[in-house]
């Protein structure tokens, strides 16, 4: 009985999985990801000729990388358990870590100075102050306007 199970089984398998003769000739034919052997052998000569056609990409393109930004939207004090901070648009009731900023919650004080760790600088804000890595300095959002 185990047996016939186990060859039924495997029947099915090779029957559901069987791929037909025009796919596995179309997935033999691609000798990469993306292109065919055909248009490998095109890509190559253009390569050895420099001959791209219109569509060459930009030589002087560049990636911008924009500057990091932290925003402290507020704290909350609790009596039972750690602060709860809100950075950016997150906050930390789940986890200290809030994308790239680490936030110190356990040296939080009552006045509300909150220490940051962002790309290994170290801060400490306090909630409504904004500091962004293009100025490195620290204001309060309303000055940042």
């Amino acid at each position: 009985m185990i047996k016939f199970l186990i060859s039924f089984i495997l029947l099915h398998f090779i029957v559901v999985t069987n791929a037909s003769a025009e796919e596995l000739a179309s997935i033999n034919e691609l000798k990469t990801f993306f292109t065919t052997a055909s248009e490998r052998s095109k890509l190559n000569e253009m390569r050895r000729s420099g001959n791209f056609g219109a569509k060459q990409p930009d030589k002087t393109a560049s990636m911008s990388i924009e500057p990091k930004k932290v925003k402290v939207r507020g704290v909350m004090m609790r009596e039972n358990g750690e602060p709860v901070v809100w950075v950016n648009e997150g906050s930390t009731l789940k986890s200290r870590k809030i994308d790239d900023i680490s936030v110190n919650t356990r040296r939080i004080k009552p006045a509300a100075s909150i220490p940051l760790r962002i790309n290994n600088r170290h801060l400490t804000m306090k909630p409504g102050q904004e500091w962004t890595e293009s100025s490195n300095k620290i204001k309060d959002s309303y000055q940042t306007k």
